[in-house]
């Protein structure tokens, strides 16, 4: 058996206090209630359930435990040795840390073979006060006051402009995979979840439309006005450039081909 693991330092004695520190452990914690019961799927299982901890200071902390079987991918570099689709998405959460771009907060990472099946743990930490851009609180967004409405496009324009910037690719870039608070009466956060299929694109150009095309196909209730809010605060013009409404009309001609 062999395990590769990482704890984040800030959390290593909560889980120790919680008996959570070691991957049998993990491994073991009850399922009986599952947040999202396991998928079958790629030859094996993958499932999430949630757990709250007690803090120091009495607080309860919701986190998330992602667990998985012989739940893999291959590529054209790793097609002899399928990969952990929790690994992918745990290295992505780091690197996503390390540029600055809101993301999940990675409490914990394990995997081991064990009898020739690849299992594999990711915990993080819940985001609270946080809703998917599809919930109900978003949706129609005029229901919105104004100030609001234009703070929320603008935060969420300026986070995919800010992960796009380091040439990193969502790939499935949907509102529910974009969840945002207001954290004051000027602005709101934005974080991104569910970054399995993140990948670096040295194409800039592709890197923007897959992503603005599956956000525009997959958003509801925004207004051309606010679709258009939100295209010029990416692009960080009052007015659009040449060069935008080029990329614009590029965009919208792909649409109508979905």
């Amino acid at each position: 058996m062999n395990t590769k693991e990482y704890i984040n330092p800030a959390w290593q004695e909560l889980l120790r206090l919680h008996h959570m520190d070691t991957f049998d452990k993990l491994w073991e914690t009850d399922s009986d209630t599952w947040y999202e019961p396991p998928n079958q799927a790629r030859g094996g299982w993958s499932g999430v359930s949630r757990r709250e901890l007690d803090a120091h200071d009495g607080r309860k902390i919701g986190i998330f435990i992602k667990r998985q079987e012989n739940h893999a991918y291959r590529s054209w570099r790793h097609f002899f040795l399928p990969i952990a689709t929790l690994e992918r998405e745990f290295r992505n959460c780091i690197r996503f840390g390390t540029y600055g771009i809101p993301s999940l907060e990675v409490i914990y990472f394990a995997q081991r073979k064990v009898n020739g099946k690849l299992q594999a743990i990711l915990i993080t930490r819940e985001l609270d006060g946080f809703l998917p851009l599809d919930n109900d609180a978003f949706l129609p967004l005029r229901k919105l006051s104004r100030i609001d409405r234009h703070l929320l496009i603008e935060n969420i324009a300026c986070t995919v402009r800010r992960m796009h910037e380091h040439r990193l690719q969502h790939t499935c870039l949907y509102p529910k995979h974009l969840f945002v608070r207001k954290v004051s009466s000027s602005s709101f956060e934005t974080r991104f979840i569910d970054l399995e299929k993140a990948r670096f694109n040295i194409s800039s150009h592709r890197t923007t439309l897959r992503d603005l095309d599956s956000l525009r196909r997959h958003i509801s209730g925004w207004t051309r006005t606010d679709q258009l809010r939100f295209y010029l605060e990416y692009r960080q013009e009052k007015r659009l450039s040449h060069k935008s409404k080029t990329f614009l009309i590029e965009l919208l001609r792909k649409r109508k081909h979905n």
